[in-house]
């Protein structure tokens, strides 16, 4: 507590140094000071540079800039909150109605602040009815793009640094052919659309198969993920940092949502000892990384560095029954590992290092939602 004490003190001395030398320096340290209170920024004031999205004044201190953008109008939601946005699904209801005062108060009549929003699993935005609205780019705020923003937070997204993204925390004036920014579809496909989906790739194609449903597709590779070779060797989604791995002979692309990170593809040889043309890859959530299997091998590899680990490969018999060549391997919902080959399936037990079960997948796993393909390769 008094180094928290000693932290806002030193802060508020902060404040006053650096805004009592404008033409209204007796009003902005109070009003800078209740911007940080209001937004989550007592932690720090780099924060607010970053997300009002000018790099440039990243040195902590109140200046110019810094201040015109603590003035504009943004969204209500506290930037300390936003960062710890709910990661599960909601229901959306709807509705109308009229809010107390009171509470309309508590929420929105702050200065600058035109509407604010819970995250699931609450769901309520509140818009200020003191506020000039208007459906168009006339006169007025834009109903549309704060509704849009706010209900971004219903369903779980965090404030955006992009500038130009319909998340960034400040309000902007956009036209009626306004199409969501790239960073916007990257949060709500990482939130929604990696969760429950099972991928299955075979070649140049892919299928999406969701719970309890048949598999949707074939969609060609290059059309989701820009810049894959016309057919690949292995792949795996990791939970870690939720990006998807490709591998094609000595190369690896990694792909955060349908982006092509900087830097990719890398040769497997600038990266270690990872093999050339794996079988098959996958997420392992014992270890939480990254394994990729090559004929009687198997390799664990860090994520970060796509370096193999120490005293890797081993042999695959540490895997109890699992064979070599599988040319597929994917996580299920119930917890097992299953691995393909052609038309059979082996059902892996993490646990206890083993497999439990064998047969044909096209009989036995229904959940697979394709048994007109024939596998070559699962991933999720």
């Amino acid at each position: 507590m008094a180094a928290a004490a000693a932290l806002i003190a030193a802060l508020l001395g902060l404040l006053h140094a650096q805004t009592s030398t404008g033409a209204k320096g007796k009003s902005q340290p109070g009003a800078a000071q209740r911007f940080l209170e209001k937004y989550g920024y007592f932690e720090s004031v780099h924060q607010v540079p970053d997300l009002a999205g000018f790099p440039d004044a990243i040195n902590g201190t109140l200046d110019a800039i810094t201040l015109h953008h603590m003035s504009l109008p943004r969204c209500g939601v506290n930037d300390a909150e936003s960062h710890t946005a709910w990661k599960n699904r909601m229901d959306a209801l709807f509705s109308g109605g009229k809010v107390r005062k009171s509470r309309r108060k508590r929420y929105l009549h702050q200065r600058g602040a035109l509407a604010h929003a819970f995250f699931p699993r609450r769901g309520e935005a509140h818009f200020d009815n003191d506020e000039r609205w208007s459906l168009d780019s006339g006169k007025g705020r834009n109903l549309f793009v704060v509704m849009a923003h706010e209900i971004g937070h219903t369903l779980g997204l965090e404030h955006s640094p992009v500038s130009n993204a319909l998340m960034s925390p400040y309000y902007k004036k956009l036209g009626k052919g306004f199409v969501l920014n790239w960073d916007d579809v990257l949060a709500i496909q990482n939130l929604y659309d990696m969760e429950d989906n099972l991928y299955i790739f075979k070649g140049k194609y892919y299928w999406i198969v969701s719970k309890g449903e048949s598999a949707a597709g074939p969609y060609l590779l290059q059309a989701k993920w820009p810049g894959l070779p016309s057919a690949i060797d292995a792949t795996a989604f990791s939970e870690k940092d939720r990006k998807f791995y490709f591998f094609k002979g000595g190369r690896c692309w990694r792909y955060k949502g349908s982006s092509l990170e900087v830097g990719f593809p890398q040769k497997c040889s600038l990266t270690g000892d990872l093999p050339r043309h794996p079988d098959a890859a996958l997420f392992f959530q014992p270890l939480h990384q990254l394994v990729l299997f090559k004929g009687p091998k198997y390799y664990v590899v860090n994520e970060e560095t796509l370096q193999v680990e120490p005293y890797y490969p081993r042999s695959l018999k540490d895997w109890g029954g699992v064979p070599a060549l599988a040319n597929g391997v994917v996580t299920h919902q119930d917890g097992f590992v299953y691995f393909f080959r052609n038309d059979q399936f082996w059902k892996f037990n993490p646990e206890k290092l083993e497999v439990v079960e064998t047969g044909k997948w096209a009989a036995r796993l229904r959940w697979l939602g394709c048994q007109d393909v024939s596998l070559n390769q699962a991933g999720a």
